[in-house]
């Protein structure tokens, strides 16, 4: 069995990408600032760096999933041109009423469940014990929490007071500004 490593664990919307609900535009797509030079540092200190996100709208209908592929597609490119790469995407369109019926499986996979982070697990050894997670909801620190993931970081965004509230008691994490390779130390 390879040796385990860290992981990055990262939000899809907010943490990688800035946030357009739902969106089918490829155009909307633009990255984070900090974004970049962290996935480069934790690459270059040899972190798995692995997407986590829930994306309901597909399940909903509200995003077609060719629209998903083709804005996870510019955003690897968007990344690739300042030198991040990313291991792997694991995402979640699944929701309970979901008309297509793909889509209302996999229960587990949705944050705050730990489904993504589980699976990831299997896929590469990773070590929990020092891999961070960043998001900017607390669904993705109470998966990241769930999944055994020892630091986890919650971003700031428009609406962070609420996030912030809505964290469970007991679960330790850190609160930021902004990504950036300052997010690897403790």
């Amino acid at each position: 069995m390879p040796e385990k490593k860290p992981a990055l664990f990262l939000d899809r919307d907010g943490v990688i990408i800035k946030n357009v609900p739902y969106s089918n535009e490829v155009e909307s797509v633009s990255l984070m600032d900090g974004i970049a030079e962290l996935i480069c540092e934790a690459l270059r200190l040899n972190y798995w760096v692995i997407v986590v996100t829930n994306q309901s709208g597909i399940g909903r209908g509200w995003v077609r999933l060719e629209s998903y592929e083709a804005i996870t597609e510019r955003m690897e490119f968007l990344l690739q041109q300042k030198k991040a790469k990313l291991h792997r995407i694991y995402f979640a369109p699944y929701y309970d009423q979901a008309a297509d019926l793909r889509w209302r499986q996999q229960p587990d996979w949705r944050k705050p469940e730990p489904g993504m982070f589980n699976q990831a697990c299997l896929d590469y050894p990773i070590d929990l014990a020092n891999s961070l997670m960043i998001g900017d909801r607390a669904s993705d620190l109470l998966a990241a929490e769930k999944a055994g993931v020892a630091r986890k970081i919650l971003l700031s965004s428009e609406d962070c007071s609420d996030e912030i509230k809505l964290v469970p008691a007991g679960i330790k994490f850190e609160f930021h500004s902004k990504p950036g390779p300052h997010l690897l130390t403790p």
